[in-house]
């Protein structure tokens, strides 16, 4: 399995799971699948990648850009079955390892809407 290349996909957003992180944070933790691409990259679709968002504190800023990605208010409390099959564009990068070798994951970086 090796990792997604670095780069900007349109991904639908299949399913989500509730977690709570080590230090008892809840979080959570999104499926998404890529679709669209073309030529070169076309052999990325149907990849599944997973994008966590912290539901507090300093990390909930990637929340926020998913739900402003969806066109879902930032205010207030939301449903995250309402993103269920929203599609967004995602900017990919590689993932490195704490020993600074290449991950065969990659890492979702941003999340914005698709596009027209």
């Amino acid at each position: 399995n090796s990792a997604v290349p670095a780069g900007k996909y349109s991904a639908r957003i299949q399913e989500f799971q509730q977690k709570v992180s080590k230090k008892e944070d809840p979080y959570l933790s999104w499926k998404m699948q890529i679709f669209g691409a073309a030529g070169d990259s076309a052999k990325q679709n149907n990849r599944i990648l997973f994008l966590t968002t912290m539901l507090g504190g300093k990390g909930s800023g990637t929340l926020k850009s998913l739900l402003t990605a969806c066109s879902i208010p930032t205010t207030g409390g939301f449903d995250p079955e309402a993103l269920l099959g929203k599609e967004v564009q995602i900017t990919v990068a590689p993932r490195t390892m704490p020993d600074g070798s290449e991950s065969p994951f990659s890492d979702i970086k941003s999340v914005t809407a698709i596009k027209a």
